[in-house]
């Protein structure tokens, strides 16, 4: 890990995490609960400023980790060949921030049907 919280020069943007592999590629990281349609755009604006910030001279990945991921963005990223790599954050680190589960489908309250008080009046005018 390089650094947390990076900020490119000119700007407000900050990626949640830079690292370095063993081969020299650089990745900045961008964790969602959700991986959703905003976490990739995020990724993506890293990943412009980050190889522009270098001169276009060093491979520099974005990552996407989440604890799941909208099946539209995985097939985005893979068709149009984005340079994301999506990353899912295990199940067991919820617990270290108090992170929510999944919801859950929430069952409906069924609502009784009331007699209709106003039909007596209709029919009689």
């Amino acid at each position: 890990m390089l650094k947390t919280e990076y900020t490119y020069s000119g700007s407000r943007v900050r990626a949640d995490m830079r690292t370095v592999d063993r081969h020299d590629v650089l990745r900045l990281w961008e964790f969602k609960i959700h991986g959703n349609y905003a976490g990739l755009g995020q990724a993506l604006t890293y990943l412009a400023l980050a190889r522009e910030e270098l001169g276009f001279d060093r491979v520099v990945r974005g990552v996407l980790a989440a604890f799941d991921i909208q099946p539209e963005v995985r097939r985005a990223v893979e068709i149009l060949n984005l340079g994301i790599e999506l990353v899912i954050i295990p199940e067991k680190l919820r617990l270290a921030g108090g992170v929510p589960g999944i919801a859950a489908p929430v069952a409906v309250p069924q609502i009784p049907q009331l007699p209709n008080f106003f039909q007596s009046d209709a029919e009689e005018i």
